[in-house]
């Protein structure tokens, strides 16, 4: 194929969102896939591809390098750049599953500070159990001895939380039975099995342009290839996320048509009734996550993606969690899928753990009532506790720019500069630990954005502002102001 023909064909397949050279890269590996660029095929001379597309030759040069990382092309002397036959595509490709330093799981692992120190801002949580009923985490006796009289082993789920949570789906539309339920160990376990299950080696998983830092690590970590689609403030474009599905025919999509991270945006219900038709044409699986639904502030909680007047879409694969919404210590989640995937999830679930802590699921019975739509309490401390945060960062940090988000448990904030990650280590030092935005890009936008989490109790929250206006002063080399001690010199 000459670069005239491959112009031509990329000019067919359209534009995409992000850098230049990712869909570039992205488009030629669609033909390679394909089979439109043979095995063996010599590419064009970059300087003369630059010509042909009329974009820049380094545009060219790393879109090549990204398809050589992928294992698509090499360079063979004498022959220039070729499309690499399998053996080639197995030597090339390197993998490492092990996520880097930097992202959203950083305050976990992380031992260098004492806790006490640091306001750990990287991740997103719910602090605390104190506005829960103060039994909430206790088990009646008689139940507690009857769980004891048996073997302990749930591989599929303890079989009073796989009934509440179904019906807890279906009073919301999803018709849903037991057997359509797997409990798993948090909803990262749940997205574990789902990808693991349903994406292949250099398989495709598209998801949102902002999605959660979570499933770009899943997806890389089993070697797959992320593809991203727009959203706008509402969540994602249905109309742009088709057609992007429609070309690249991806095996897996990602989406959170409910409480979005980390914007924190909720899908109106038209655009999730249009999403619903656009998802019953497609031969793909579909990961809903519902993980932050629970968080709704303002409003109704959101629908499942293909509840009523729908039937339910057997390509649709729904995720859900009590970690956000009640406590994360329970580390319990849930799948809902088609009998047949469940069991296969269930089986692979067995080779991991053969099943969940049986005291968690029982706790989680009892508690997930009060998770339904939140109690009254709880969400009048969670829209107290985001109210609290958006009014220090106006008062002391009004150049930071935000949407006061309607759900989900983080601030989406804009710094007036190209790369945050220069501003992360004068946080650090005063005490502030945070995760640059493009950690939920993987095509690195969000350079000029922190996930500002606002799980922490207020009083928390007004102390890292605090210590935020101090490290936004130290790093312009002037005054600042904070709440507690007026302007420091």
């Amino acid at each position: 194929m000459d670069e005239e023909s491959i112009a031509g064909a990329l000019a067919a397949l359209g534009s995409e969102t992000g850098p230049l050279y990712l869909t570039l890269a992205s488009a030629l590996d669609e033909l390679i896939r394909a089979g439109r660029i043979e095995v063996g095929a010599r590419l064009p001379a970059e300087r003369r591809l630059a010509g042909s597309l009329h974009v820049s030759r380094g545009t060219v040069v790393a879109a090549y390098d990204e398809l050589r990382r992928r294992g698509r092309l090499v360079t063979r002397q004498g022959s220039g750049t070729v499309v690499a036959g399998e053996s080639e595509r197995n030597a090339v490709h390197v993998f490492d599953p092990v996520p880097e330093h930097g992202g959203i799981f950083d305050g976990f692992l992380d031992h260098e500070h004492p806790v006490d120190e640091v306001v750990d801002l990287r991740s997103a949580y719910w602090m605390g159990v104190d506005d829960l009923p103060a039994d909430s985490f206790v088990l009646p006796t008689d139940e507690w001895k009857d769980a004891l009289s048996g073997s302990g082993y749930h591989p599929a789920g303890y079989p009073a939380l796989r009934e509440a949570i179904a019906a807890r789906l279906s009073r919301l539309g999803l018709a849903t039975t037991t057997d359509e339920v797997l409990v798993t160990n948090g909803a990262q376990q749940a997205l574990a099995l789902t990808v693991q299950a349903s994406l292949a080696p250099n398989d495709l998983c598209v998801v949102e342009e902002l999605t959660y830092p979570g499933i770009i690590g899943l997806v890389k970590a089993l070697r797959g290839r992320l593809h991203t689609t727009p959203i706008d403030s509402h969540g994602v474009d249905v109309e742009l996320l088709d057609r992007a599905v429609q070309r690249v025919k991806p095996e897996v999509v990602y989406l959170m048509p409910n409480v979005h991270n980390p914007t924190g945006a909720i899908f109106p219900d038209d655009r999730r009734h249009a999403l619903a038709e656009v998802v019953a044409t497609w031969d793909t699986t579909v990961i809903d996550d519902r993980t932050l639904v629970e968080l709704t502030i303002d409003g109704a909680v959101p629908l499942p993606l293909g509840a009523a007047p729908s039937e339910p879409l057997p390509n649709v694969v729904s995720v859900g969690s009590t970690s956000k919404s009640l406590w994360g210590g329970l580390r319990v989640g849930w799948i809902r899928a088609d009998v047949e995937r469940i069991d296969r999830f269930a089986r692979l679930k067995a080779l991991m753990d053969l099943g969940t802590p049986i005291a968690s699921q029982m706790m989680a019975t009892r508690l997930l009532p009060l998770a339904e739509g939140l109690s009254s309490h709880r969400r009048v401390e969670l829209r107290q506790r985001r109210d609290a945060l958006v009014s220090a960062l106006r008062d002391l940090l009004p150049e930071w720019s935000f949407e006061v988000p309607d759900g989900g448990l983080c601030l989406w904030v804009r710094l007036p500069v190209e790369d945050v990650r220069r501003f992360i280590p004068y946080a650090a030092r005063h005490g502030v630990g945070l995760a640059p935005g493009d950690v939920s890009s993987p095509d690195g936008r969000g350079r000029d954005h922190l996930r500002v989490p606002f799980g922490h109790c207020a009083e928390d929250l007004l102390d890292a502002v605090d210590r935020l206006a101090l490290a936004w002063a130290d790093m312009q080399h002037r005054p600042a102001r904070t709440r507690r001690l007026g302007v420091i010199l």
